[in-house]
């Protein structure tokens, strides 16, 4: 993931249980009503809660993806691929969702977690992406509001 961070400045979504690395966006915790950072939050959960419902009716259907995955990502990756495929195809057709997949909430977050084996560099290219995420999640949330109540 650092690889394609630095040549596509790709990124990951994830929960702020994680280290704060560069190529990982996290909630920031916690963050006051009306803050630029609840801003950020904003987005980031209306970004991950689609992924994760999507991940549950997957994990429904497909028990194979269900952790623990005992396989590399590499292959990992391929399985998860191929259940996609069929599991496009089984919607194509119309074949129902299982009914007993979780309905995904909002887990507990934790305190930002701090590697202590990251490299200093890491850690400050982390902070300044999210800065700039923030600014524009602040930018992005005034905008909106602003068309809504021309």
């Amino acid at each position: 993931m650092e690889l394609a961070h630095r040549d596509d400045r790709c990124r990951l979504l994830g929960y702020s249980a994680y280290a704060h690395i560069p190529w990982l966006l996290k909630p920031l915790v916690p963050s006051a009503p009306g803050t630029p950072e609840s801003g950020y939050n904003k987005l980031h959960a209306q970004c991950r809660n689609p992924v994760e419902r999507c991940l549950s009716v997957m994990k429904s259907r497909w028990r194979c993806l269900c952790p623990p995955l005992h396989y590399h990502p590499e292959k990992a990756g391929k399985i998860f691929n191929a259940c996609a495929v069929l599991h496009y195809l089984l919607l194509e057709e119309r074949v129902a969702v299982p009914v007993d997949y979780e309905v995904f909430t909002n887990p507990p977050e934790d305190d930002d977690i701090v590697d202590p084996m990251l490299p200093a560099h890491l850690r400050q290219e982390a902070d300044a992406n999210r800065a700039y995420l923030i600014d524009h999640a602040h930018w992005y949330e005034n905008r909106h509001n602003h068309l809504l109540f021309v």
